[in-house]
């Protein structure tokens, strides 16, 4: 191998003689040949200020999340999935949200990131290991994750509420009323996780289209065609992930379905463990199954495509989201109020009469005779009233 003093001749005589070619070759050589600096390690570090920033990050990014729900119906409805309207604003948004993290926070972020890849390779329960652990140790990152999760509530709080409202209107029972609510917020949660892996699996597909060279709009008429059948089955799952044990809990609370524990902190302790393990119960297969369904969808365009990739990571995030969501949600959930027996409420016990009126003392003197030897209280009303008048006739 040629010597640096060498390579460097060489590439004055290439320069020389007009050889553009050799020349940038030459150099792009010898800059291999040199030893490379390592990579500065970006601080983790951040200000009281950044910490509460981030966490704000992650807040306006979930609202981003929300604002394209709209626009993912629209498009997966129609087959318009241009960056337009109420799916534009949402991107923009979640890109504001981006940008507002902290260098401190995307460095975590980042190793994390890594460290699930490097996990990965050892199977999904490493990286499910992984990701939990690398999440939940870290203040930043579980704050941030949970503050992007809390505005997806939003769509099954608002169509829980609305539907036991209009049951009400309808003249429907407290009880009836409180399953319309709980079914529409289960009916929008579906609807939402189905518009999301929908919309996930038409931009990962149409990449991958692209980048195998597809015509763009062939690319788009196949990754919409995919992401529908993806999109159908994530909201599918959803509904099917419901009923099990517990698993409708969370949406109970935002519905407004008063709880049946007893008043008080302990009372709202159980419903907060209560619905934090049901909510678990439901949110890992029904993420991990919309997970599933975009590798399905994408292996049909990419035959090499792992259909178990990324479901350790999904099954983590999806767990620390329904403890904290769940646990929370539970929290606030009030209690039912005691119920009154209707026994109780219509049957009052029969009371003594204290003694007689002014006006049945003087009647009573009249007659000559004292208000204890007439004992009202061991007479009817009538019975008195009719004593009295013989009294007064004799």
């Amino acid at each position: 191998m040629a010597d640096l003093q060498t390579l460097y001749r060489a590439l004055e005589n290439a320069d020389a003689a007009g050889d553009v070619e050799a020349a940038t070759q030459l150099a792009n050589y010898i800059k291999s040949l040199q030893p490379q600096a390592p990579a500065p390690v970006a601080s983790k570090e951040r200000t009281y200020g950044e910490a509460a920033k981030d966490i704000g990050a992650g807040v306006i990014g979930g609202i981003g999340s929300l604002v394209k729900l709209p626009g993912q119906l629209y498009g997966l409805a129609t087959g318009n999935m241009e960056k337009t309207g109420a799916l534009g604003l949402g991107e923009d948004i979640a890109g504001l949200a981006e940008e507002m993290k902290s260098a401190g926070l995307k460095a975590r972020e980042a190793e994390r990131a890594k460290k699930i890849a490097e996990a990965e390779k050892e199977g999904q329960l490493s990286a499910f290991g992984t990701a939990f652990s690398q999440t939940i140790k870290d203040p930043a990152l579980l704050l941030t994750f949970l503050a992007e999760q809390a505005p997806q509530l939003l769509i099954p709080f608002g169509a829980g509420r609305i539907a036991g409202a209009a049951a009400k209107g309808l003249g429907a029972a407290e009880a009836a009323a409180g399953k319309a609510a709980v079914s529409g917020a289960v009916g929008a949660g579906a609807v939402q996780q189905g518009a999301d892996i929908g919309e996930g699996a038409y931009e990962n597909i149409y990449k991958e289209l692209i980048s195998k060279g597809a015509d763009p709009k062939d690319a788009a008429e196949g990754a919409l065609r995919l992401a529908r059948q993806a999109g159908a089955s994530g909201a599918v799952i959803s509904l099917l992930a419901q009923r099990l044990p517990g698993a409708r809990l969370l949406e109970e609370s935002l519905a407004g379905v008063a709880s049946k524990q007893a008043p008080g902190i302990v009372g709202r302790l159980k419903n907060a463990g209560a619905t934090a393990a049901g909510e678990v119960v439901g949110e890992i297969p029904e993420e991990v199954g919309g997970k599933l369904a975009q590798n399905i969808a994408m292996q049909q365009v990419k035959p090499e495509q792992s259909l178990t990739e990324g479901l350790g990571q999904t099954a983590a995030m999806a767990t620390l989201g329904a403890v904290g969501m769940g646990g929370a949600t539970g929290l606030a959930r009030a209690p039912q109020a005691p119920q009154v027996s209707s026994e109780t409420s219509l049957t009052t016990e029969p009371t003594t009469p204290a003694g007689p009126t002014p006006i049945q003392q003087r009647i009573e003197e009249q007659a000559g005779i004292k208000a204890e030897e007439a004992k009202p209280e061991l007479l009817t009303s009538e019975e008195a009233g009719r004593q009295r008048i013989n009294m007064l006739q004799q």
